[in-house]
């Protein structure tokens, strides 16, 4: 895996299931839950087609209802495989000798996010990670970046992302306008 594109840019906005780890979930099972969680609590019904977190993102943009009750099945999913993730080892070699500024923006829990990076001993390398919870806020919502943007000073023209779904962490990076990167599969 060549990460030589990184080289250019100052800061990287990674994405965390699928780029710097996955998380053993069987999303098809998962969607099947959350298409009868939404039916039978919010009275909202969904194309079969849309992944958990867009459900969620929809969810979180049209609705008054408590947040936590939306990442009600991501928590009870996302406890179930703490300790489990199959890590990207090329990606996590290359942040711990690389000095970039890292974020992460993720649409997985921030404890999940945060256990797991620990875990890895790279939690140090990143300057901040969010979780979906964190602002209440999946991607592709822009909500995580302006937070960034104001805690950090960043720039679209010295910033990138970099994710594996081009539905969510592409589409966050063209709604902000910065550059993506799409990370290969990895075992």
């Amino acid at each position: 895996m060549n990460f030589s594109i990184f080289s250019y840019y100052k800061n990287i906005i990674f994405d965390y299931d699928g780029t710097i780890s996955r998380i053993p979930i069987d999303w098809t099972k998962v969607r099947t839950k959350f298409l009868s969680f939404a039916h039978t609590k919010f009275n909202y019904i969904f194309d079969n087609s849309l992944r958990v977190d867009e459900m969620e993102h929809i969810l979180l943009n049209e609705t008054t209802i408590n947040p936590q009750m939306i990442f009600q099945i991501r928590r009870e999913v996302e406890n179930i495989c703490t300790g489990k993730h199959i890590n990207n080892y090329k990606l996590v070699n290359f942040i711990s000798d690389s000095k970039n500024n890292y974020f992460i923006v993720s649409n997985n829990l921030q404890v999940t996010v945060e256990h797991n990076i620990r875990k890895l001993g790279i939690f140090c390398d990143f300057k901040k990670i969010i979780g979906c919870d964190s602002y209440n806020s999946n991607k592709p919502s822009t909500l995580s970046w302006q937070k960034l943007f104001s805690e950090f000073d960043l720039k679209t023209s010295d910033t990138l992302v970099v994710g594996d779904s081009p539905q969510t962490d592409g589409l966050y990076a063209k709604n902000i306008g910065l550059p993506y990167f799409q990370i290969p599969s990895f075992r």
